[in-house]
């Protein structure tokens, strides 16, 4: 993994050991830099935000289940390759900020879906809920109606 990557942290992650040694006792830092530097507002979240998820974060047993996800990577690759091969019939959608993802999950969707909308939101990061929240909720309230 090259550091200067902007997703450096997903060979770490996969190492769940390593990284609970890294983290533990330091999740304060640890969230705060990903809470800013992945934002395209690096004030999206407040400082009690920060501290409600450090605060979660320390209860047992939460960080390693946290990073469980990325152990499954190469596993969830797996299965989104047969994914590609009949596409899901289920509607999908997919945002994501430029800042972050940009067309990478729009591009994901369309590749498993046959019903897939989405797009990019401008002036966003990795944090869609908590930097645009209006825009989000906007397009869910536009989604869920045709498909309930």
């Amino acid at each position: 993994m090259d550091p200067r990557v902007t997703y450096w942290h997903l060979g770490m992650h996969m190492n769940m050991d390593i990284t609970r040694f890294l983290v533990e006792g330091r999740e304060d830092q640890y969230l705060r830099h990903f809470f800013r530097d992945f934002a395209y507002n690096p004030n999206a979240f407040s400082e009690d935000d920060v501290q409600f998820y450090v605060m979660q974060m320390r209860q047992p047993g939460n960080l390693r289940a946290s990073l469980n996800h990325y152990g499954y990577i190469p596993q969830m690759a797996e299965q989104t390759k047969e994914l590609t091969r009949n596409k899901l019939a289920v509607p999908m959608l997919a945002w994501a900020g430029r800042r972050s993802f940009g067309d990478h999950c729009f591009d994901c969707a369309k590749a498993i879906a046959s019903s897939a909308e989405g797009g990019v939101i401008e002036q966003c990061g990795h944090w869609v809920f908590e930097e645009n929240p209006d825009f989000i909720v906007g397009r869910l309230n536009e989604f869920w109606p045709r498909y309930s």
